[in-house]
């Protein structure tokens, strides 16, 4: 007959081998190609290669070689270090870095464009730095005579906001507001 046991105290023609060369019986390796199979075998080292390398029913689970994602909560690109996963390939949600400095902030991650928001977009540590900056001179009597100044880093969110202000402070009577560039 055929030995077919896995016990290699009996050896018959056709039964027990190791087709691979794994030094594992073909009655208990998962992959016994000897094209396929060589590094796949019970006690293999399980890496992400979308291969069930232990023979232990699952693929790319425990592998030596995943990598730790970073959840994404703002979907700026950035991830930062608060919540993670261990995984071959990144989870929904997860990215590679965890250097996001605001993680609820779309606007903010290293290299961000920097804006007029009080906020540190760019992840330098720093809020609004190299921007544009403005003083605003408004003529409220229209006697080409400036009566206040108003100094500082202004976008045109916050101009329109100002000239809101303004225009309510003067009942409806607009004022010559003039922005010139530079301090």
């Amino acid at each position: 007959g055929i030995d077919n046991d896995c016990d290699t105290l009996t050896e018959a023609v056709g039964g027990e081998v190791d087709g691979d060369g794994d030094q594992v019986l073909s009655c208990e390796d998962c992959d016994d190609d000897p094209v396929t199979g060589p590094l796949v075998f019970p006690g293999a080292t399980e890496i992400c290669n979308s291969v069930d390398d232990d023979c232990d029913g699952t693929v790319d689970v425990g592998a030596t070689d995943e990598s730790t994602w970073y959840f994404d909560a703002d979907g700026d690109g950035v991830g930062g270090f608060l919540l993670t996963q261990v995984a071959c390939t990144a989870p929904t949600g997860y990215v590679a870095s965890s250097t996001d400095c605001a993680e609820l902030d779309g606007n903010s991650y290293p290299g961000a464009p920097e804006i007029c928001d009080g906020a540190d977009n760019d992840c330098d540590g720093t809020a609004d730095e190299d921007l544009p900056s403005f003083t605003v001179y408004i003529d409220s009597d229209g006697d080409l005579m400036c009566e206040a100044w108003y100094p500082g880093k202004w976008d045109e969110d916050r101009f329109e906001i100002f000239l809101e202000a303004w225009h309510d402070d003067t009942e409806g009577q607009y004022s010559s507001i003039i922005p010139v560039l530079g301090d």
